[in-house]
């Protein structure tokens, strides 16, 4: 919800119109919707990481949506303004034609990239991101398709002046894009000591991100199931369990000879005092 609006108040301010942020909004529930309803189709599970669906959903859906709509309401100001402020049906058709053309290729570009990184977690060995990679790949093609058939239907019906409200906005980011453009090119020594400097930054906050991670840290503060953690963490020998597979040769495990050898590891490892409530076949 939070992440929804921000966006929407990043897209009201871009085309400050809340008619096509709230088309925009609509395009992006109906993603998630038939996003969820082809997960069903296909008898996907929902795991623990399904809670970042609805965030990679606003996130491509509202990308693709800004460049789309910025591309069409360029194109609508632009006949506009040949014709005094008029504008006709065949203006808005050529219009959505040269958006698809020029704007539709470039996010199914960026759409497919997108799907391809997700799918590169089908490599990993853990089941459940696996299944993350494939679905949020799949939901980023079909985002990208809604969208697309969504601005078709919906952008031609809405008002060329709603389009003029954008002008500022747009040619704010001209003078602003242009003013660095042309900072850039006076001033390139400080250009560069600048990026150092930036380059530098990142380094060294990059060198304190901590890669630890306990379940505690994640756990809501002053409540019982925290409470509740503590204590099993504390008098039950915790939430830590350390699993050791063993594979006979022979394919079977629990011959005499097995066990023995199992026995002599589950010796070893009780010299440790950090393992506790060891548990195996040798056990029983």
């Amino acid at each position: 919800a939070i992440s929804a609006l921000l966006l929407a108040l990043c897209f009201m301010w871009i085309f400050r119109s809340w008619l096509l942020t709230l088309v925009s909004l609509v395009a992006i529930g109906l993603c998630f919707l038939l996003f969820l309803g082809l997960l069903y189709l296909f008898n996907r599970e929902l795991s623990a990481m399904a809670a970042l669906y609805p965030i990679i959903m606003i996130i491509v859906g509202f990308s693709d949506v800004i460049h789309i709509f910025s591309k069409y309401a360029s194109e609508v100001n632009g006949k506009s303004a040949l014709r005094n402020g008029a504008i006709e049906k065949a203006d808005r058709q050529h219009a959505m034609w040269v958006t698809l053309r020029e704007i539709g290729l470039a996010t199914l570009l960026t759409s497919v990239t997108t799907a391809v990184g997700f799918s590169s977690l089908l490599t990993s060995k853990i089941e459940p991101v696996r299944h993350f990679g494939l679905n949020a790949a799949g939901g980023v093609i079909l985002a990208f398709v809604v969208v697309v058939m969504f601005s078709i239907a919906v952008l031609p019906m809405i008002p060329a002046r709603i389009f003029n409200r954008s002008k500022r906005s747009f040619a704010y980011f001209d003078r602003l894009m242009s003013s660095w453009y042309i900072a850039g090119i006076a001033r390139p020594v400080q250009l560069k000591v600048r990026l150092v400097l930036l380059l530098g930054l990142c380094l060294l906050g990059i060198s304190r991100i901590s890669t630890d991670y306990t379940i505690s840290d994640n756990l809501p503060k002053g409540r019982k199931v925290t409470s509740d953690f503590k204590c099993f963490d504390e008098q039950y020998m915790g939430f830590r369990p350390f699993e050791i597979a063993i594979k006979s040769k022979r394919g079977d495990a629990s011959n005499w000879h097995s066990i023995r050898q199992i026995d002599s590891l589950e010796q070893y490892l009780e010299n440790y005092p950090q393992i506790e409530g060891l548990q195996s076949i040798t056990s029983i």
